[in-house]
């Protein structure tokens, strides 16, 4: 890995879950929170708290395998795409 591409992942990995200069990072902005709030969507069309963390967490993935020059597709077999709580306030 080059210098350059360990940088490129040591800050993406520092926006989702390990101490940033920011504040808190994607996680620590999460923690606690329940599924219908993450769920919850402010008004019809719009993205709720849940949609924006898997899109984030998503990208992370596939961008963080692009650069360890990973060839296999990401998949986001592992990711929930929809809450198993409610899911609206």
């Amino acid at each position: 890995m080059t210098d350059a591409v360990a940088v490129l992942v040591k800050t993406l990995d520092e926006a989702f879950d390990r101490k940033g200069w920011h504040g808190a990072n994607l996680r620590g902005s999460i923690r606690g929170m329940a599924a219908d709030t993450a769920a919850w969507r402010p008004a019809p069309g719009r993205h709720n708290i849940w949609e924006i963390v898997v899109h984030a967490a998503y990208w992370k993935y596939a961008v963080r395998r692009r650069l360890l020059g990973s060839n296999a597709a990401a998949s986001r077999s592992r990711i929930q795409l929809v809450p198993t709580a409610g899911g609206r306030r």
